[in-house]
């Protein structure tokens, strides 16, 4: 289980916030095998996958 509060992609780039931590990276896997939809919310304050 993962302890961030946000977890959003843009194109090849994650915002990732926690209670530790903010991050606005690109994501290697995601530059190789390009992602279907452009915008995904992984996790939103509790709600997502």
């Amino acid at each position: 289980m993962s302890d961030l509060w946000v977890n959003i992609r843009f194109g090849v780039r994650h915002l990732q916030i926690g209670p530790h931590m903010l991050s606005f990276a690109v994501n290697g896997y995601h530059v190789e095998n390009k992602p279907s939809r452009w915008f995904e919310v992984y996790q939103f304050f509790g709600y997502g996958s």
